[in-house]
């Protein structure tokens, strides 16, 4: 209350009545309602939320500047409109049918998210909270409403939505069964995988039900095998809180197989992912009994070769024996001169059959693993000219010229002597057989690129497709009917040459065109070389 000082002042004749009033408590009142609208005006305008109020028509008599600022209006735009009229269709129609009829009946809302729209046409997601002042009677007078700028969050909200529902379809369209325990071993994820597996009823598996109760289902039903069940499930129980990776293999009642692996999670808790495997186990079973059955096939071939070669050898010896003899007249003139003759035709059938014979088991030796090397040290030039001999008689029946390049400063070799006979040998027979009366079979070694042993057989026969040279290394292959009639042979010379270079760590390649002859190239590694004076080293 106000105090007043009365008195009354004499002048002359004339007196004044004054009176003194002390306002102090008015003014310290008046300047702190001053500074209480100072700093509800700062608050409204300089805050980073929207704020508006509205009066008992729900119309706007007044908006923040941060308002004005995100809503992109001018704020004469505005006062007296409806909030409403900036929303989108849906919010608004909430708004209308919802909220502003609760709004008028408590006098608050709280954390109402709605759709706005800007003055450019931008659609912000705003989350809104207002409470109102009423009248001594009641009735709403004014209110003030605040909103938060939600959009960016509603945005990330949405991608993580869209990724979460990618991540779930990812994980019900997967072909294996997976369920994730927590630490506490409480199931919080599976997918329809898992429970078709376990052939689970519908509704048995839940989020929040144990690892125990799972087992223990699992146990009872028989698909650990036979034991204790309480014994079964704590095994499950302890292998589960170790925390280590776990794989296994496991066939349940139906005989179905899984491959289960069991990865720890940070947590404590765990994920395990379920594969049925029982295509693969059979597929496993089936190639198992064809390896066993091919093992045996080839076993029994080996016995049957080993049989038929003592079978066939012990004749085979008579008559290349007995007919050598008729053909030298040990014992005697035959009488006509025929029978000279046959008897050379015996013993040139008898000798081919046998070296047919030992073709086919020194490939069957080689495809077994059986046939080994006897390697020594080699003078190289000496068994080119021992192999040059052998075929030297063929050579001039029809007038074909041999010849030979061999590099003078060629080391010695660390080889086996029989079987390299036997490849030149092969080569050599090869080109004659397949080059025209007249023709050129040529045979050179040296030093190849690499700094191992390089050895070409060259002729300028027939020659072949380079299509057909393929063919040319198949066991009893010909690369044209026709030869087979024009020229004799069992189609073993080139793949058991192959073989037995490859023994040797090597290679042998055909360069051939039609009309224009073949080369074959064999290849040994550098390590047959024998340096003079340094013993050789042992090589598989």
């Amino acid at each position: 209350m106000e105090r007043a000082l009365t008195s009354i002042i004499w002048r002359g004749k004339q007196s004044f009545l004054v009176v003194v009033r002390d306002i102090n408590e008015r003014k310290r009142v008046e300047a702190a309602l001053h500074d209480t609208e100072e700093r509800y005006r700062s608050l409204y305008n300089d805050t980073p939320a929207m704020m508006y109020s509205i009066d008992q028509d729900i119309r706007l008599v007044s908006v923040s500047d941060y308002w004005l600022k995100k809503f992109g209006y001018e704020r004469d735009e505005v006062i007296g409109r409806r909030p409403t009229e900036f929303m989108i269709e849906e919010s608004r129609r909430r708004a209308e049918e919802i909220y502003i009829p609760a709004f008028m009946k408590t006098g608050e809302l709280r954390d109402i998210e709605y759709r706005f729209v800007k003055k450019d046409g931008q659609v912000l997601d705003l989350l809104l909270s207002a409470t109102a002042a009423r009248t001594a009677d009641g009735k709403i007078q004014r209110s003030l409403a605040v909103m938060i700028d939600i959009t960016e969050r509603k945005r990330v909200e949405a991608i993580l939505a869209e990724k979460s529902e990618i991540q779930e379809t990812t994980f019900e369209s997967m072909s294996q069964g997976n369920s994730v325990y927590d630490g506490d071993t409480r199931l919080i994820a599976f997918n329809r995988k898992f429970s078709e597996i376990f052939g689970f009823a519908p509704g048995f598996l839940r989020v929040g039900m144990s690892y125990e109760q799972v087992a223990r289902f699992i146990a009872e039903r028989g698909d650990y095998g036979e034991g204790d069940v309480d014994t079964l499930v704590d095994e499950r129980m302890n292998t589960a809180r170790s925390g280590k990776t776990r794989r296994v293999e496991r066939e349940i009642r139906d005989g179905t197989v899984l491959s289960i692996w069991r990865n720890p999670l940070p947590d404590g808790g765990f994920v395990t992912t379920f594969t049925d495997i029982t295509e693969l186990k059979q597929t496993e079973e089936k190639l198992r009994n064809a390896k066993e059955a091919a093992e045996l096939a080839s076993r029994s071939k080996s016995e049957f070769l080993a049989n038929m070669s003592h079978e066939l050898r012990t004749p085979l010896n008579a008559i290349i024996g007995f007919s050598e003899i008729m053909l030298n007249e040990m014992f005697g003139k035959l009488g006509n001169v025929k029978y000279k003759d046959y008897a050379g035709d015996i013993n040139q059938s008898g000798k081919h059959l046998r070296d047919v014979i030992n073709d086919i088991l020194d490939l069957s030796k080689i495809e077994a693993g059986k046939l080994d090397l006897h390697e020594e040290v080699l003078d190289l030039k000496t068994t080119i000219d021992s192999s040059m001999r052998v075929v030297k008689e063929r050579a001039e029946e029809r007038r074909i010229a041999l010849s030979t390049q061999i590099d003078e400063d060629l080391p010695h070799v660390f080889v086996d002597e029989r079987k390299v006979k036997q490849i030149l040998i092969n080569l050599l027979s090869n080109a004659i057989k397949f080059t025209p009366d007249d023709g050129r079979v040529s045979l050179s070694a040296a030093r190849g690129r690499d700094r191992g042993l390089k050895i070409s057989v060259a002729d300028n026969g027939i020659g072949m497709k380079p299509a057909d040279i393929a063919n040319a290394f198949v066991a009893f292959g010909q690369v044209d009917s026709m030869l087979s009639r024009k020229f004799e042979g069992t189609g073993l010379g080139l793949p058991l040459t192959k073989s037995l270079v490859e023994l040797h760590g090597g290679s042998l390649r055909l360069d051939s065109a039609p009309g224009e002859g073949t080369t074959a190239t064999v290849r040994f590694p550098p390590h047959r070389f024998i340096a003079p004076g340094r013993p050789p080293a042992a090589h598989g």
